[in-house]
This record gives C-alpha cells, sequence and structure tokens, in this order.
C-alpha cells in the first residue's frame, strides 16, 4: 500500500503542484517507488511525449463494455467489447495521450530502462 498524492483544484490551488517543499518531504516515505514520485507527486507531465502500453496490453474495461487506455481517459473510449464486433486493443505501444498519470497505470509507460 503507498500514498497517492491529490490531484486537482482544493481552495484554489492546483495540486500536486501546489504541495509546499515541506508537504512533500513528509509524503515520500510513504509514497513508494522513484516513478510513483515522478508520477504522482511530482505531476510529471506524460502526453505526447511518452509511449504507453495502457490500451495496448492493457485496458480499463466499465461494466457496459466501454474500453478506454487507462484511468485518466475515462472520458476517451477506444472501443466496447460488446458493441465493437471486431474491437482490439491497439497493435503496439502509443504514445501517452493522457496530462498526466496521477493512478498507477504509468506502470505501462515504455522507456529505455522497461
Amino acid at each position: 500500500m503507498a500514498l497517492a498524492a491529490f490531484h486537482g483544484e482544493y481552495c484554489g490551488k492546483t495540486y500536486p503542484q501546489a504541495y509546499t517543499d515541506e508537504e512533500r518531504e513528509m509524503m515520500k516515505p510513504y509514497m513508494g517507488d522513484v516513478d510513483r514520485l515522478k508520477y504522482h507527486l511530482e505531476g510529471q507531465k506524460t502526453k505526447g511525449k511518452l509511449l504507453c502500453r495502457a490500451g495496448h496490453i492493457y485496458a480499463s474495461i466499465k461494466a457496459d463494455g466501454t474500453v478506454t487506455r487507462c484511468g485518466p481517459l475515462s472520458h476517451k473510449p477506444i472501443g466496447n467489447i460488446f458493441t465493437d464486433k471486431n474491437f482490439r486493443l491497439h497493435d503496439k505501444p502509443m504514445p501517452c495521450e493522457a496530462e498526466t498519470c496521477p493512478c498507477d497505470e504509468y506502470k505501462w509507460i515504455v522507456d529505455e530502462e522497461r
């Protein structure tokens, strides 16, 4: 189990950018691995910069059969397993379309180390 940093607007501030250095240092021991720090706490941008296997070897499927690449892209379906007769996942990793990766789905990002 690991702490997830808040992403969003609260009291006129945008998080995770609005966390103070003191708050960041307090949370770091509970965040988990280095990638989790990078994507959860630091809010590193991923859109268009990185290839991702989400939608290639992994997808999020809702109860109605709607398929999305990942949680941050839940508003952008890539198909439906019940209604799309020829539905298939992507043939290869595709550029990330999410602005940031605040869930653990950053694990599907492709880079030189994986």
